[in-house]
């Protein structure tokens, strides 16, 4: 792997981290059941998200659950189920962050999958330069 591939890799990683949180953020200021108290919380809820989002999807990897279904779309709909759980018990875990309702969750959840196919689209295009 070359270095410029690697710093491709380090940058969207942290970019993931910083936008899924930016959008755990503003659903929590539209009032949709998911309050958060800054910025620092809803960093540290997309952190938590997105690595968990990646042990599902190597675990389900592993125990060779993916079928027939494209690698990319199962990782997608991975990300979205478990974005939506972890943000439904969020506020267990996570300091400064509430959510009493489903709809904010759900499109916090949509949110985050949605800017994941579009950040891994420009990953690619990245790694294609």
């Amino acid at each position: 792997m070359s270095t410029s591939v690697i710093l491709v890799i380090i940058l969207s990683v942290v970019f993931m981290f910083i936008g899924n949180g930016i959008i755990i953020w503003v659903v929590g200021k539209f009032g949709l059941g998911l309050e958060v108290d800054n910025f620092g919380s809803a960093f540290t809820a997309a952190i938590v998200i997105a690595i968990v989002s990646v042990l599902a999807h190597w675990l389900f990897g592993f125990l060779h659950l993916t079928g027939a279904v494209t690698v990319n779309w199962l990782a997608h709909t991975i990300s979205l189920i478990v974005a939506a759980v972890l943000l439904m018990i969020s506020d267990k875990f996570v300091k400064g962050m509430r959510v009493s309702g489903f709809l904010g969750a759900l499109v916090a959840s949509v949110s985050i999958a949605a800017f994941s196919v579009l950040s891994q689209m420009l990953v690619g295009y990245l790694l294609a330069l």
